[in-house]
């Protein structure tokens, strides 16, 4: 019997579809695991952190593990209303309930700090800004651990139930982070077939330039895209013993004197990133799903706040409406507060609002950008006060987080609105009016001073909220900011509500249906504090479609799509017209010393050559091939040039060129520091064993090596490069669409110089100066602009960073 001979290659066809599918079907299941952890995290949260807020309140009689709100299960939630079955402190001793509120307000927030401090610093603050210069292309070894997910939890837990001006819907965008980059090692094993890909590390560091670009032309016309799977994000990825993540060429560097090492090649690792920075963004959007139960939102947040040079990617936005959507079925089939509402702040209004009206909701939108702005600044201030003073520099940060928490513990319980859980305090501030409103919300006789409490809780939340976001603590200014600007928009309906009832027949109320007693509503506060908390969220993060978005799915009813988009769209100007950026923004550049390129705004771009901010060839470091380099002469060239660290290193290039020789010049390639340093690490300082970084040795015939260190894996050959008579808004261009890190300059394709890309966001950060501080020189569209300025306040705090030795690396 024979067998046809097209029957080996149809089932080699089958096997190879079957391969096909499965290593595509990877991906999708990352995403859609990632959604399920976030989803079954955020619920986790929501439980234990609503338990620690009613445990300072009191206890359950039936069940010591159960909040008040399911200890009482069956009845109405509102705090008004009396339950047998809970318990609380001392019911007749309000300085005791007092102190035991205190206490444990303290102790929560203290465990936290504590936590974070010993065992995972990666853990404090939101997360947001170190994932955007993650994805950016900077380094940040341990930020996507287990280690830093498991302590982020806890902590999110037990801020959360302290009490302390400080959200968890930020820190939930690191919590998905987390969990993306865990499931993907998971899945993605170092070592594993599918792609030949590694991803086994969280530094992410950007070798060399970004995304490459091809030889060119050299009279700057030219510019051919590299494929980025061979030239994005380029590094190895390993963990160590501990779970942190560090990135490593080899374990051991030197096995034998005849051996030579040879680290992972770039090309398997720069598709590993790229795929790596396509996951981090719908990890992202999955994470402000279950924060708010807006899966719309998350999706819209992440291609607004998150998605640095791939925001126009369709797969971007596939992945994160996957990732989103399954976060929020999951949290829903969860369902952590037994009311099927995916967060405890959802309501739904079935009131229409009045054209007037537009006017208070504009007026919110002053009071929210006026607010973010104010936060910025004042956080800003707290920043440096708290890195000059010596005495904050000397105690333990566990001292400090305990005095904002008994600060926050002593002024919060005596004022009904600030003693409340942020989630719970918003529900009430968004709920339209009824009779078992607490805290006579609703109560027209008490509304002077309803209004009062509602304005002292604004203010003090303003300052508190500024203050606790840089303590040493998992924190997000989300919430915070939501809750501030509910307080105000809510004070600014009841004005509205007051005016009305007093002056019904007023032609402005005239469309208002009548005062008689048929249950017709004119003003609804629980509108003007969806729009409060709009305006306010996009004051400090300068979000718009975004905020729009999360508020709409939160209300449920496309009515008030309307004010909501009035009140955000006046908070965004009036918050750019006092401080250009947002909360985010200015802790990359201010806090981290990282530069973040914006490509938001359009700064004008002086008409000159790209070499007038070039680091010419007398200072530029280079690797020169034909003076056989060995490690000794790559210690001399990394100690003398040392790390960018502020205004005086401007010029020292985070990847060295590789030349032929001094005369010719002709370039080989670009290796980074930072991998050179580690290829070199096992070495002596006075090793005389030689690298190798280039493909020919004509000393040994057949390309075989001789003893030695070879680091051609590890050297980008093909940099992204430019004519030196380009102009520099080309340069600047290449910078903020490709995400490059480092552009050479060239001469008739010799090695002319080279540009960093802290140079060009020193360049546009100058002419941003130069534009605000002159206004009346701004009808030129092109100005020439001195190359330095020493009178620019960018020198003094965004060269040097707020937090000297936390920079991240580039």
């Amino acid at each position: 019997m024979s067998i046809p001979l097209g029957q080996p290659q149809a089932l080699s066809n089958w096997k190879s579809g079957l391969k096909l599918i499965y290593n595509t079907s990877k991906l999708w299941l990352v995403l859609i695991w990632t959604g399920v952890l976030v989803g079954v995290l955020a619920a986790g949260i929501d439980i234990v952190s609503q338990w620690l807020g009613s445990l300072k309140f009191g206890r359950c009689e039936t069940a010591f593990y159960l909040s008040e709100s399911f200890c009482c299960w069956g009845g109405n939630t509102f705090a008004s209303d009396t339950c047998d079955l809970w318990i609380p402190w001392a019911p007749r001793s309000y300085a005791l309930r007092y102190l035991v509120y205190a206490c444990l307000t303290v102790l929560f927030a203290v465990i936290a700090s504590v936590l974070v401090s010993e065992y995972a610093v990666t853990a404090r603050l939101s997360g947001i800004p170190e994932l955007k210069m993650i994805i950016d292309g900077a380094s940040k070894p341990g930020f996507l651990s287990a280690r830093t997910l498991l302590i982020k939890t806890l902590g999110l837990c037990l801020i959360v139930g302290s009490g302390l001006w400080a959200g968890k819907e930020g820190p939930l965008v690191h919590v998905a982070s987390c969990c993306a980059y865990l499931t993907m090692t998971a899945l993605f094993p170092p070592g594993s077939e599918a792609d030949e890909e590694k991803y086994h590390d969280s530094s992410f560091r950007q070798v060399s330039t970004g995304i490459s670009t091809g030889t060119g032309a050299d009279n700057g016309e030219t510019i051919n895209r590299r494929s980025e799977s061979s030239a994005d994000l380029e590094f190895d990825m390993n963990i160590d013993s501990e779970g942190e993540m560090s990135t490593r060429p080899g374990s051991n560097p030197r096995t034998s004197d005849d051996s030579v090492l040879t680290p992972p090649s770039s090309s398997s690792r720069g598709s590993g990133v790229k795929r790596l920075r396509e996951i981090l963004p719908a990890a992202s959007a999955a994470g402000i799903s279950v924060a708010f139960g807006a899966p719309i939102g998350g999706v819209l947040f992440s291609l607004e706040a998150i998605s640095c040079y791939y925001s126009n990617d369709s797969r971007i936005l596939w992945h994160s409406f996957v990732c989103a959507m399954v976060a929020a079925v999951s949290l829903q089939y969860m369902n952590p507060f037994r009311t099927g509402k995916l967060v405890l702040f959802q309501v739904v209004y079935d009131r229409i609002w009045h054209r007037f009206e537009l006017l208070p909701f504009a007026f919110i939108g002053v009071l929210g950008g006026l607010y973010g702005a104010a936060v910025i600044k004042l956080n800003m201030r707290f920043a440096i006060w708290r890195n000059e003073w010596p005495l904050l520099s000397t105690i333990p940060p566990a001292v400090e987080v305990a005095s904002v928490a008994l600060i926050t513990g002593i002024i919060s319980y005596p004022v009904f609105y600030m003693r409340l859980q942020p989630s719970l305090l918003l529900s009430y501030l968004f709920q339209e009016c009824s009779p078992s409103m607490p805290g006579h919300l609703c109560d027209v006789n008490y509304w002077f001073s309803t209004f009062l409490l509602l304005v002292f809780s604004a203010v003090v939340g303003l300052v508190l909220t500024a203050y606790t976001f840089g303590i040493n603590i998992p924190a997000g200014t989300l919430m915070p900011s939501m809750v501030v600007g509910a307080l105000g928009g809510r004070s600014v309906g009841l004005l509205m509500q007051a005016w009305q009832a007093k002056n019904p027949d007023l032609f402005l109320f005239s469309t208002c249906p009548p005062n008689d007693g048929s249950g017709g509503v004119c003003i609804t506060p629980g509108v003007y504090a969806v729009v409060g908390a709009a305006a306010a969220l996009t004051g400090v993060t300068r979000l718009t479609v975004s905020s729009v978005v999360i508020l709409f799915e939160l209300t449920g009813a496309l009515t008030y799509v309307l004010p909501i988009m009035s009140g955000v769209m006046v908070s965004k100007w009036v918050a750019e017209a006092f401080e250009r950026k947002g909360i985010y923004e200015a802790w990359i550049t201010n806090h981290w010393n990282y530069p973040l390129l914006d490509n938001s705004r359009n700064i004008p771009i002086p008409d000159v050559p790209a070499s007038n901010y070039m680091v010419g060839m007398d200072e530029l470091p280079v690797i020169v091939v034909n003076q056989r380099p060995n490690v000794q002469a790559m210690y001399e060239l990394l100690s003398s040039t040392p790390t960018l660290n502020g205004y005086t290193a401007l010029t020292t290039l985070p990847s060295f060129p590789i030349i032929d020789n001094l005369q010719q010049r002709n370039i080989l390639g670009l290796i980074a520091r930072e991998d050179l340093e580690e290829a070199i690490k096992g070495y002596g300082s006075t090793d005389l064993t030689q690298c190798y970084f280039v493909d020919v040795v004509p000393e040994h015939p057949g390309g075989l090596l001789p003893s030695g260190l070879d680091l051609r894996p590890l050297v980008d050959r093909f940099p992204s490069r430019l004519s030196y008579r380009a102009q520099v808004l080309l340069a600047v261009k290449m910078f903020q669409e490709l995400g490059l890190n480092c552009l050479l300059l060239t001469n008739r394709g010799k090695l002319f110089g080279a540009i960093t890309k802290r140079q060009i966001w020193r360049l546009l950060s100058i002419s941003e100066y130069e534009i605000l501080s002159q206004p009346r020189r701004r009808s030129s569209t092109r100005q020439s602009i001195p190359q330095s300025s020493e009178s620019s306040p960018y020198h003094s705090g965004e060269d040097r960073g707020l937090l000297e030795g936390n920079s991240f690396t580039l």
